[in-house]
């Protein structure tokens, strides 16, 4: 985006010199010189100008960006990992460099390849010569008028204006916006002293003996043992007879995110796949409970999903959402709110007809080559929510919960045998001993590494390191577009502004001749600024709010405009406010745009105000 402004940017600065270089080649041209020196001489200008621009820009590039890290780690304490993308530097500063000397060799070029005319001809560039111009009846002079004329000589400069005020409002919006919700979600991080634990490699399992001596290491408060399933080869494979006809679990099979190659190339089949099963422990009679009462059809027998002989078959409503995924179009999004049925175009529903499973028919579970029959308890088709407490799979769409017995016979561990572990820590604890002695002793008990896949071990505290970095770092970019937008923005209505009024001395004396006031000269001036930075920055706000909407529809998936606001809403409380942000934003541009352009207007047109000057 500010390569784009910048590109204008260099247009509009162009468009603004292009009659003082027509003005020129005409002169050297009229005094005989050749057209080549004349494109060696404006190239080499070119050039001169261009390494000028490079110097003061590197330089103003290198001073604010070591000013700005500099606030950011010795003011603000912030340690953000800074890169310079060097790539991306070079590419922004090619194609702006291309651009200029591109345009102006073809200003040159047009000035040049130009049939050389007078000056009567040159200041009368709209009467035709086939034809003498019909006489009107002379209307009086009014400033409208006056500034619809004008527009005939500038539009090119007005419209590139016009174009660059329309992407620094659009990007100053959506930095805004940007900002605000990294914000938000850097004030909902919770700092986390929990280290995660998941062995694969049921061979590797640990017992109680090791769970005491990790207990053992300084810092730890406790550590909180699980079992559960993680298949050696591929995934969980859930089959029943009649699935195969059936629209719902051919999409879970064919855009799952578990789904094997080979089974989403087939057209149909009676049968899904899972990466690991929903366990529940008796343990927490809660959890049990809640699932139980999620059961559309069929009651859960307690004592057979206890002994491992029942399960629960979750196949809640979804709906499809566009993914980036290279081997899938789309993605099953289960419908976490019965409110959502109001926003998705399309929602899938298990329908379960005479020929559908039913509570005490028997599904297949392929764990490693081995089958398990298990009976099924009770189906779960309705919206069911986010599930209580902590587990490590949300009841969706297409899952399989089964109790504590099943997996001890599925993983053939003992009763005392763990394989997914959450040890907790205390806050104020010597963190990098704790880390380092954790670690040793996990690589006593496992391996090396966890990078043989056999485990994995992962420490929530790094986690919420990266991800308070990784906010900080989106709320820097934000703040850093906002301040490169601004400043292209000053550049632009300063300069355009002061340098346009001194191309038009002429323009000014002579309406000073035909008797119109200083204070309607400057209002001609004060119009037209005013009508394109209204117009500009309207159509700022609206443009962001379309590209807003945009990337909220993508990123939740709804079509119906109700329901993507709604979405964005949820996303960032402050986005409730967006009319009101959007409203402040348009007011800074205002007040940006009335102390860089009226007030230097103002100055610039003091010294006409003088008949005496004008002699």
């Amino acid at each position: 985006m500010i390569c784009a402004i910048g590109i204008l940017v260099v247009f509009f600065l162009l468009s603004m010199v292009i009659k003082n270089i027509r003005y020129r080649i005409t002169i050297m041209r009229n005094l005989g010189a050749d057209v080549w020196d004349v494109y060696e001489i404006f190239m080499w200008e070119a050039f001169f100008i261009w390494r000028k621009a490079i110097l003061l820009g590197v330089t103003i590039g290198l001073v604010s960006s070591g000013v700005m890290i500099g606030v950011m780690k010795h003011v603000l304490r912030w340690e953000i990992p800074f890169m310079i993308e060097w790539g991306y530097l070079l590419i922004v500063t090619g194609a702006l460099s291309l651009t200029f000397f591109v345009g102006y060799f073809l200003i040159t070029f047009s000035s040049v390849n130009k049939k050389i005319q007078t000056s009567y001809r040159e200041d009368n560039s709209n009467v035709k010569v086939e034809s003498f111009p019909k006489l009107k009846r002379i209307k009086p002079m009014t400033v409208f008028r006056l500034y619809k004329r004008n527009l005939v000589f500038y539009s090119k400069q007005s419209v590139l204006k016009i174009g660059i005020s329309v992407i620094a409002v659009i990007v100053l919006n959506l930095s805004v916006i940007k900002f605000l919700d990294h914000y938000q979600r850097y004030q909902n991080i919770e700092m986390d002293y929990t280290y995660t634990l998941d062995i694969y490699d049921m061979h590797q399992c640990l017992g109680e003996k090791e769970i005491e001596r990790i207990k053992e290491i300084p810092g730890i408060i406790s550590v909180d043992a699980k079992k559960t399933i993680y298949p050696q080869k591929g995934t969980i494979s859930v089959s029943w007879d009649g699935w195969k006809d059936n629209e719902y679990i051919n999409l879970i099979r064919k855009y799952s995110y578990s789904t094997s190659e080979e089974n989403q190339a087939r057209k149909e089949s009676d049968c899904f796949e899972l990466d690991s099963l929903i366990g529940l422990d008796t343990d927490n009679p809660e959890l049990v409970e809640w699932y139980a009462g999620c059961i559309d059809e069929g009651k859960l027998d307690e004592q057979k999903f206890c002994d491992g002989e029942q399960c629960m078959l979750v196949l809640s409503p979804f709906f499809l959402e566009k993914t980036e995924m290279v081997d899938k179009k789309y993605e099953i999004r289960p419908l976490m709110d019965p409110e959502e049925y109001k926003s998705v175009s399309k929602v899938y529903e298990y329908q379960n007809g005479k020929n559908g499973i039913h509570p005490g028919d028997k599904i297949t579970l392929d764990i490693d080559g081995k089958k398990y029959k298990l009976e099924v308890g009770g189906i779960i088709t309705g919206v069911t929510g986010f599930a209580p407490g902590d587990v490590s799979s949300v009841a969706g769409s297409g899952e399989v919960a089964v109790g504590k017995a099943f997996i001890d016979k599925v993983a053939n561990l003992s009763e005392t045998e763990y394989n997914e572990f959450h040890i907790n820590s205390y806050a104020n604890a010597d963190h990098e001993e704790t880390d380092w002695e954790l670690t040793n002793l996990l690589t006593k008990f496992l391996g090396d590494s966890p990078e043989n896949g056999n485990y994995y071990f992962g420490n929530s505290r790094e986690f919420v390191k990266v991800a308070t970095d990784i906010e900080m770092t989106g709320m820097l970019k934000a703040v850093f577009m906002i301040i490169i937008t601004l400043l292209l923005l000053g550049f632009l209505f300063y300069h355009g502004t002061v340098g346009r009024i001194q191309n038009e001395r002429r323009k000014i004396k002579i309406l000073q001749f035909l008797g119109m006031t200083r204070k309607k000269i400057r209002r001609i001036y004060w119009i037209e600024n005013m009508i394109e930075g209204v117009c500009a920055g309207l159509l700022g706000v609206i443009g962001a709010g379309v590209i807003q909407f945009e990337m909220w529809k993508r990123e939740s998936g709804y079509t119906k405009f109700q329901a993507v606001m709604e979405a964005g809403m949820r996303k960032n409380p402050m986005n409730e406010h967006i009319v009101l942000i959007y409203a402040l934003v348009f007011l800074l541009y205002l007040l940006i745009y009335l102390l860089l352009v009226m007030i230097p207007m103002k100055n610039v047109l003091m010294p006409f105000g003088n008949r005496k000057s004008l002699s």
